[in-house]
């Protein structure tokens, strides 16, 4: 038999998908970019000055005209590698439909996840589009993809590796500030 859920523990349950929801684009935006400059640093060896340019190319490309597939196209004539995400879809939500709460909790907490990697890959499609307009080629690009990649990897599995880390080291190292969503 189901755990029973007190009025205090169901109004928690939804309260915390509500805030996910909300915070997807938000928090999904702060951890990219923070994520992004961290590689750029660390790898590329990128300065304050630098950083600021590449950051303020980012916010150009993501307040213009959303053109994704043609970015994607332009990348992967580039650098032979397109961006690609895996949404959760009905299949991954690791409740039956007959758990009518478990289920909805989920597919709302699965909603959020998309919205975030919806973030993901139009950050990375800037990110990456903005090093061709620099003048990067396509060992520089594989390069910084797998940068990037491992950056991320630390992000998802080390305490100290989280964005609010990066972004303080970024601070303190750098001088690059990023409000925290």
């Amino acid at each position: 038999m189901g755990k029973h859920y007190t009025k205090a523990e169901l109004l928690e349950h939804v309260k915390h998908a509500k805030k996910m929801s909300r915070d997807a684009n938000r928090v999904g935006f702060y951890v990219i970019s923070v994520l992004g400059c961290y590689c750029m640093w660390k790898h590329e060896g990128w300065g304050q000055e630098r950083l600021q340019r590449y950051l303020q190319q980012v916010y150009t490309y993501w307040y213009g005209d959303e053109e994704l597939d043609k970015w994607n196209e332009r990348l992967e004539k580039v650098a032979g590698f397109p961006v690609t995400v895996t949404y959760l879809s009905e299949e991954h939500n690791r409740y039956k439909k007959t758990k009518v709460y478990r289920h909805a909790m989920e597919s709302i907490l699965q909603e959020a996840e998309n919205a975030m990697m919806d973030v993901y890959r139009k950050y990375a499609l800037i990110h990456f589009n903005v090093l061709m307009d620099n003048g990067w080629g396509e060992i520089r690009l594989n390069r910084n993809r797998e940068y990037l990649d491992e950056c991320l990897r630390r992000y998802q599995t080390d305490e100290n590796g989280t964005a609010r880390h990066m972004a303080k080291e970024l601070y303190e190292r750098v001088g690059v500030i990023f409000d925290e969503p």
